[in-house]
C-alpha cells in the first residue's frame, strides 16, 4: 500500500539492520512461497473488508385491556401481555445463504424469545455495519430492549445504515413502505402475511404459522438487500 515508512519499525522489531534489508526478506520469502503481489493485495483487501450484515425480526403485538376502539390513553396497568422477537432473518450482503430462526410452538406460548436473540446477537457481535428497513427507530431498539431483559450483553457496536431513512431524505415515493418502493422499481418484492391472523397464530404456538412467519421474515432481507442495493 506505498506505506514505505513501516519497514524501519519493523526491521528494529525483528532485528534487522534496516528498513531495506528487512523488505528484501519479505519479497524473497513471498517468492519462494509461491505467493504473487496480486494474490497478497487481493488477500489484505478480504482481510480489511468490512462484515455487512442485513436483518430483520418479526415481533408480536402487545395485548391490552380497551373499553373502546377509538383515540384513547392506554395506561400501563392495561398491557396484558406485552410484546417480544417471533423470529429473524440476515444475511452478509452478497452471500446467498440466509440465516435465520423462529420460535418453537412452546416458545411462543411462554413468550420466550432468548434462543433466538443469543442466535442473532452472535451475528450482531461479529458485524461492522448493519443494514435494516427503519431499523433505528424499530429493529435496532426492539432488539437492544430484548436483550436487556433477557439479561444478554449488547454485542460489540456496529454502524447502522437504515434505509428507510436514506429513501426519506432523498426521494419522493408516493409511499415509502419497501414493498411499494420495490413494486415501483421492478424489485424483489416482500411476502404475503395475511393479515393480524397470522400473528394470532404465531403468538398461540401454532406451528405451521410459525413457518410461514419465518419464509416471511427471510424474503425480508432478500427484498431488503436489493432495495439497498
Amino acid at each position: 500500500n506505498g506505506g514505505i515508512s513501516i519497514w524501519p519499525e519493523l526491521a528494529q522489531e525483528f532485528g534487522y539492520q534496516d528498513g531495506e534489508i528487512l523488505r528484501g526478506a519479505f519479497k524473497r520469502a513471498r517468492k519462494k512461497r509461491g505467493i504473487t503481489k496480486q494474490e497478497m493485495l487481493k488477500n489484505e483487501n478480504i482481510k480489511n473488508k468490512p462484515n455487512i450484515l442485513i436483518f430483520d425480526i418479526e415481533t408480536s403485538y402487545i395485548e391490552i385491556a380497551s373499553w373502546g376502539i377509538n383515540k384513547q390513553y392506554i395506561n400501563k396497568s392495561q398491557i396484558l401481555n406485552d410484546w417480544f422477537i417471533i423470529s429473524y432473518a440476515a444475511k452478509w450482503l452478497y452471500d446467498e445463504n440466509i440465516y435465520s430462526s423462529v420460535l418453537t410452538s412452546k416458545e411462543a406460548i411462554k413468550k420466550d424469545d432468548k434462543r433466538i436473540l443469543k442466535e442473532l446477537w452472535e451475528l450482531l457481535n461479529k458485524c461492522d455495519i448493519a443494514i435494516t428497513y427503519n431499523g433505528n427507530n424499530f429493529d435496532i431498539p426492539k432488539v437492544n430492549t430484548r436483550f436487556i431483559i433477557n439479561e444478554i450483553y449488547p454485542p460489540s457496536n456496529y454502524k447502522s445504515i437504515d434505509v428507510f431513512q436514506t429513501i426519506s431524505r432523498n426521494f419522493a415515493f408516493t409511499s415509502r413502505a419497501m414493498d411499494y418502493v420495490n413494486l415501483t422499481l421492478d424489485l424483489e418484492r416482500k411476502k404475503e402475511t395475511g393479515g393480524l391472523e397470522l400473528w394470532k397464530k404465531c403468538v398461540a404456538g401454532d406451528g405451521h404459522s410459525l413457518n410461514d412467519m419465518l419464509d416471511y421474515n427471510e424474503q425480508d432481507v432478500i427484498a431488503l438487500q436489493e432495495t439497498y442495493l
